[in-house]
């Protein structure tokens, strides 16, 4: 049997990190299935219905946002249809925030996780082997479908952005936690 030995992991706790968007499990799934119903099935169709899908695609669509607030491009929602705790996601929360603090309150943009669990069947419907993000644009027509549903649900935001006074240091925590070890004789003998 192997020991549990306790290793210290060490967490990055910044006051400045911008924080998912919490959304119970029944909006989230209504939210899903109205996106089923209503997302188009070909490739070409996606720009018309003011879709921006993929990862680095709505990347690019919200760092452009942040670098020139003056276009009218910011997105009404981004769906993430990953685990919020992936590391391919987690700056999404900062980087809408961002976009919103640029666009100067006259739009927002709101962030939905929907999880990994909608990614499956989102994807088919628009005919993808993956869809990790999906940014709709405030003229979409597919926003009569979900719009009811989104209210209620807070922009992210960073309020630190506009304003700097109260600094809060970072601090980096230490975290007991536990560690499989292999037995000394397994080493000696070489197997694992």
């Amino acid at each position: 049997m192997k020991k549990q030995q306790t290793k210290a992991k060490l967490v990055l706790e910044n006051p400045l990190n911008v924080p998912w968007v919490n959304i119970d499990s029944s909006t989230q799934e209504k939210l899903t299935q109205a996106l089923i119903q209503s997302l188009p099935t070909a490739k070409e169709e996606y720009s018309k219905h003011g879709l921006t899908i993929g990862l680095n695609e709505v990347n690019v669509l919200l760092e452009n946002c942040c670098q020139h607030p003056n276009q009218d491009s910011l997105p009404r929602v981004v769906f993430v249809l990953q685990d919020p705790e992936s590391i391919l996601v987690t700056h999404y929360p900062q980087l809408i925030a961002n976009a919103n603090y640029y666009s100067k309150g006259e739009r927002v943009c709101l962030l939905v996780c929907l999880g990994a669990e909608a990614q499956v069947s989102i994807s088919r419907k628009l005919g993808l082997s993956r869809a990790s993000a999906i940014a709709i644009r405030n003229d979409s027509s597919l926003l009569s479908q979900v719009n009811h549903l989104l209210n209620g649900i807070p922009a992210p935001s960073a309020t630190w952005l506009a304003q700097a006074s109260n600094y809060q240091p970072t601090k980096v925590l230490r975290v007991s936690t536990t560690q499989g070890t292999k037995d000394k004789k397994e080493l000696k003998e070489g197997t694992s």
